[in-house]
């Protein structure tokens, strides 16, 4: 049923199904329930917000683990990054709301950024980086990713390598000013030239231009 995006009076009304019956990610008698670790891919393609849904209701930590396991090792794609984003920033304002059981927690969001680094660098693809970039802007600002963890160092470096897309140097300044100066365990020095791209130190280069 979710080979293709439902209407939103559709949409709406499976929502308040499952609500009522409990059936989004458990089973009730003979009943399965909607959604599946097989079925997983094809509704965060297609119906993404019923994805973020159902993946908000998951009932203990084993079956969030197998989700979000299986969420952020799939082929990045918009609407991958919008699952991500919801279920990851999902108790970021004031706590966790009550309908949801467990937010994406920070392994798995270190795991599905460095693949969105891969991505970005395989595929060359500016639009790619701009959403990224944006995407990893969303969720400092919203201190969901401390800049100060073990990804910070990829984080910087993607900026550089992307130094000549608006975003990416947006990004990086919001690095320095969150950390008060780039990582110092990085082989480069980094700063931000007058016509707004990233420049290398002594002995540096630019950064490429996607």
């Amino acid at each position: 049923m979710f080979e293709a995006p439902l209407e939103v009076d559709e949409e709406q009304s499976l929502l308040t199904y499952c609500n009522s019956t409990g059936i989004g990610v458990s089973s009730r008698d003979d009943t399965p329930p909607l959604l599946t670790l097989d079925n997983l891919h094809m509704l965060v393609e297609h119906n993404p917000n019923i994805a973020i849904e159902l993946l908000m209701q998951t009932q203990n930590e084993n079956q969030a683990t197998s989700y979000h396991s299986k969420l952020v090792n799939m082929e990045i794609t918009i609407h991958t990054m919008e699952v991500v984003y919801r279920l990851a920033t999902a108790g970021a304002a004031g706590g966790i709301s009550p309908k949801v059981s467990y937010t994406l927690n920070t392994e798995y969001l270190h795991i599905f950024i460095l693949g969105l680094f891969e991505r970005c660098a395989t595929s060359q693809d500016r639009k790619m980086v701009r959403l990224v970039s944006v995407f990893l802007q969303n969720l400092i600002q919203n201190g969901i990713v401390n800049v100060d963890d073990f990804v910070s160092a990829e984080v910087q470096a993607f900026c550089i390598e992307n130094s000549r897309v608006r975003e990416a140097q947006g990004l990086f300044k919001l690095l320095k000013e969150k950390s008060g100066s780039v990582n110092s365990g990085v082989s480069y020095i980094a700063a931000t030239s007058d016509d707004g791209r990233i420049a290398h130190g002594e002995g540096g280069t630019r950064g490429k231009n996607k």
